[in-house]
C-alpha cells in the first residue's frame, strides 16, 4: 500500500557570539581565529561562524540540528579556551543546544598548560612518533597529532588545565595504506598515560609506544 504524509522542513537558527577575555587577561589578535560548530548528535550539521571582528563578535547563520560542540582554532600556544558559555551558563565540554537568539561566549585565558616528554620502544627512544592527547573523560582529542623528533621527544602546548590521556604510535605508513583512525585510538586510550595539568603548568612524561593493532 502507499502512504501519504506531510513533512515540515525545519530551518536553521542564527547564533551570535563573542570572544571575551577572562579576569586579568588581554585578548589576542583575532585575525586568524575561527569558530566552528560540529554536530554532537545525529541530525546536527557542521557550521562555521563568521570571522570575529576587532571586539570579538561573530555570527553563525542557519545552524541546523540539536546539540553542537564549539571549536576554536587559530589561538596559537599562548591562549586557550577556558570556558564556553551559552546565555551566561557554562556549557559542559563545550557542547551547546542552540536556538534562535542564542548568545555564545568563548572565554579565553593566557595561562595554558604544556605536556613535554619522550617516546620509547623497549629501552630505546623511538624516532618521530605521533603523539595524541585527549581530554578525560570525554576523550575528545584536544590537539592535532604532534610529531616527535628523532629522539622521540615532543611538546604539546596551549592546553587548558584538567585531566588528559596521552599516547604515541608510529608515524611510518601502516600496512595496506591504513590510517590512524578514531576507532584505533578508541582501543588504545585504555592503556594511555594519564596526566593532570594545572593552569600554566608543565608536566614531563615518558610514553611507551602503543601498537594500533593490539
Amino acid at each position: 500500500s502507499n502512504l501519504e504524509g506531510a513533512l515540515t522542513l525545519l530551518g536553521g537558527v542564527d547564533v551570535s557570539g563573542r570572544i571575551v577575555a577572562g579576569d586579568g587577561v588581554t585578548l589576542p589578535a583575532l585575525g586568524k581565529v575561527g569558530i566552528t560548530l560540529r554536530g554532537a548528535e545525529v541530525g546536527a550539521v557542521y557550521a562555521e561562524a563568521s570571522s570575529p571582528d576587532a571586539k570579538g563578535a561573530f555570527l553563525a547563520r542557519n545552524v541546523m540540528g540539536p546539540s553542537h560542540r564549539v571549536g576554536v582554532s587559530g589561538l596559537g600556544d599562548k591562549y586557550y579556551v577556558k570556558e564556553i558559555r551559552l546565555d551566561g551558563r557554562t556549557a559542559p565540554n563545550g557542547v551547546v543546544r542552540l536556538y534562535q537568539g542564542s548568545q555564545l561566549e568563548v572565554v579565553l585565558d593566557d595561562q595554558p598548560a604544556t605536556i613535554t616528554g619522550a617516546v620509547t620502544e623497549g629501552e630505546k627512544p623511538f624516532s618521530q612518533p605521533l603523539v595524541f592527547v585527549a581530554k578525560w573523560p570525554s576523550l575528545v582529542v584536544a590537539a592535532s597529532k604532534i610529531a616527535g623528533d628523532n629522539d622521540g621527544k615532543f611538546q604539546i602546548a596551549g592546553l587548558p588545565p584538567g585531566e588528559y590521556l596521552v599516547l604515541a604510535v608510529q608515524s611510518t605508513a601502516l600496512p595496506d595504506g591504513m590510517q590512524i583512525s578514531d576507532g584505533m585510538l578508541g582501543r588504545l586510550w585504555s592503556s594511555a598515560e594519564k596526566v593532570t595539568l594545572e593552569r600554566g603548568g608543565t608536566q614531563n612524561i615518558e610514553l611507551k609506544l602503543s601498537d594500533p593493532f593490539r
